[in-house]
């Protein structure tokens, strides 16, 4: 009997996932550094070890190659081919970690959500927290055989806005419309005072040319 979406929680737990063989594990793991060479550092450490049967994701492989942008979103095409290399289908339960703890695993999370799979959850605490209970890791690759996943049709317009709708929402204070932004980056770079990691991006925040006052934990 298929698993009906009211069941499937957006988090799970380690206990939980502990053993399962009905859902596919996917590692996200990524890093806020520069390439020190020809793969991603998450890669590499995937390779060292993960969950066992887990398959790798790679967030800068499954984004919109043609924009100047990192991690823009990938269209539906690309999306579908993406998760058919993976070996996913429709109707797999698919739980995403990351080897931060959670930190990349999220953004995988939104991205099948906003694509349409009804049924992904994230794993609290990641691999972090897996090696802290003394679960069992791996270094061997599993091997899995690719689908083919259906084109969605369209990315859910409820979980995505583009820049001159966020332009509009906080610079139009005629509007009605009220929204609330949340920074998920550090308090060092969400105030300025911490420089970016990524070469080429300005630290702090800046609307009008106002840049925020620092701010404290």
């Amino acid at each position: 009997m298929s698993t009906k979406l009211s069941t499937i929680s957006s988090l799970v737990t380690s206990e939980w996932l502990a053993g399962r063989k009905d859902v596919v594990i996917l590692d996200a793991s990524w890093h806020l550094l520069p390439k020190q060479g020809p793969e991603p550092k998450g890669l590499l450490d995937y390779r060292i070890q993960h969950i066992p049967n887990a398959r790798f994701i790679d967030l800068d492989l499954v984004s919109d190659p043609l924009s100047s942008l990192p991690h823009m979103m990938p269209n539906e095409v690309d999306f579908a081919k993406h998760m058919g290399n993976l070996g996913i289908s429709k109707e797999d339960h698919v739980v995403v970690y990351d080897s931060h703890g959670i930190f990349s695993s999220p953004r995988i999370w939104w991205m099948l959500k906003a694509f349409g799979h009804e049924k992904v959850s994230v794993l609290d605490g990641g691999l972090k927290k897996w090696k802290l209970e003394s679960r069992p890791v791996e270094s061997a690759i599993p091997e899995f055989q690719t689908t083919r996943y259906p084109t969605p049709s369209e990315v859910n317009p409820e979980m995505i806005i583009n820049y001159s709708q966020l332009l509009t929402s906080v610079s139009d204070f005629t509007s009605d419309q009220k929204d609330t932004i949340l920074d998920a980056r550090s308090v060092g770079r969400f105030a300025g005072t911490d420089p970016e990691p990524r070469p080429g991006l300005s630290s702090g925040l800046y609307f009008f040319n106002f840049r925020p006052l620092p701010v404290s934990n």
